[in-house]
């Protein structure tokens, strides 16, 4: 979906989230798997954390788009996670919006869609800085493709520094900063 989420579908999608991580906690309490109940509601305030940080980067479409981008069927699940003190990074939502959004359906079509894909991103809010961190665990099935594109991606923001990557057929890495 490209355009804005209505308020009926954001409940519908956050209650099924929620109805979800409940029915797993009822699951290992019945089970008396207590490491895995442990593991579980660790994961659930993280991620909870991690929600109320990227919105109060004051980067509303970027947050919208990671929130909600596991909400449709996609052949990558994505995870992230924001490190450092939340501060406005209001001029630069368009651009790692864009970014990402491109990136990710780029690898979408790069991805083998029978393998289980995933991207972790890590965003370290620094006191100049925003450094993104993506790993990727799953099947490439253009690897060339993708090596071109992180290149030519970079040149074509000059705000986007490109500190590393790394790419094989069952993982990459790549790590950029951008100034605030």
């Amino acid at each position: 979906m490209q355009g804005k989420w209505d308020v009926l579908e954001v409940l519908r999608h956050s209650r099924h989230d929620w109805l979800n991580r409940i029915q797993l906690i009822k699951g290992y309490l019945a089970t008396g798997q207590k490491d895995m109940l442990e593991e579980t509601m660790t994961k659930i305030i993280a991620d909870s954390l991690n929600e109320a940080k990227i919105c109060s980067l004051q980067i509303p479409a970027f947050a919208e788009f990671i929130i909600t981008y596991n909400w449709k069927p996609r052949t990558i699940v994505l995870d992230y996670e924001i490190l450092g003190d939340p501060c406005s990074l209001k001029n630069l939502d368009e651009m790692m919006t864009d970014w990402i959004r491109n990136f990710l359906s780029k690898l979408e079509s790069w991805v083998h869609i029978y393998e289980e894909n995933y991207v972790s991103l890590t965003i370290e809010i620094n006191d100049e800085t925003v450094c993104f961190f993506f790993d990727f665990r799953g099947k490439l099935t253009r690897k060339e493709e993708m090596l071109k594109w992180i290149v030519s991606s970079s040149s074509d923001h000059s705000k986007i520094q490109m500190m590393s990557y790394f790419c094989e057929t069952e993982e990459c890495s790549i790590e950029f900063k951008m100034e605030k």
